[in-house]
């Protein structure tokens, strides 16, 4: 049996857009997840009161899961997500100073 290298280099092909959409649905996934998350995190804050330390580590920690996953767009798309639900999760953008390109 002869192999086809045209056959070959289009099954390469598919597999490489396979792979990326695979990819591409896996970084959705996360995305949804992180913003999720973050929503949960910030949905009880309010500007009267402080915020524990431990909230404070884990809001840093989803800025740099979303800086890793996007960069600054995703951590910018994700700020605006979690303050149409509580504005007073604005102070995200003082965790987040120094995580990437982001600044307060």
């Amino acid at each position: 049996m002869t192999s086809n290298p045209q056959w070959w280099a289009e099954f390469e092909r598919q597999e490489a857009i396979d792979m990326t959409r695979r990819e591409e649905a896996q970084a959705a996934r996360q995305q949804r997840e992180l913003f999720a998350q973050l929503a949960e995190l910030t949905k009880r804050w309010t500007s009267f009161e402080d915020i524990p330390v431990s909230q404070q580590r884990e809001c840093r920690d989803l800025g740099r899961k979303l800086h890793a996953l996007g960069a600054e767009p995703l951590m910018r798309e994700a700020y605006y997500h979690a303050h149409a639900q509580n504005r007073a999760a604005s102070i995200l953008a003082a965790y987040w100073d120094g995580i990437g390109e982001w600044r307060w």
